[in-house]
């Protein structure tokens, strides 16, 4: 589901997770964790969550439950940079928001998968 900044801005859209997509299978959770560190939302997720395959190797996604709203828009202009495509290896990075929405729904989802 696309983000679309100016809903975020004029709080018509108060959804807080996301979903990242298109991560290179090479680079690890502390990667992502860096570079929202390194955008400076360090302190603005509540939860992430990169599903691994059975290998224990990265599934090219991650998870990300913010504090608010306007986190969710700072990841998503900060994806636009280069710095962020090169940052987690991928061209074809994207980011969009989770059909579970809310740390809790997205648990009890990620609970449930094999």
């Amino acid at each position: 589901m696309d983000i679309i900044p100016e809903n975020v801005r004029n709080g018509e859209d108060t959804r807080t997770t996301v979903l990242l997509r298109n991560i290179a299978r090479a680079c690890t959770g502390e990667q992502v964790l860096g570079l929202l560190s390194h955008i400076g939302l360090s302190d603005s997720y509540t939860f992430f969550y990169m599903p691994v395959d059975e290998h224990n190797m990265p599934c090219g996604l991650a998870y990300v439950n913010f504090r608010t709203p306007e986190d969710v828009l700072s990841l998503y202009e900060s994806m636009q940079s280069s710095f962020a495509r090169t940052c987690l290896k991928s061209s074809q990075l994207a980011v969009g928001y989770s059909q579970q929405q809310g740390q809790g729904n997205l648990i009890k989802h990620l609970a449930s998968v094999p």
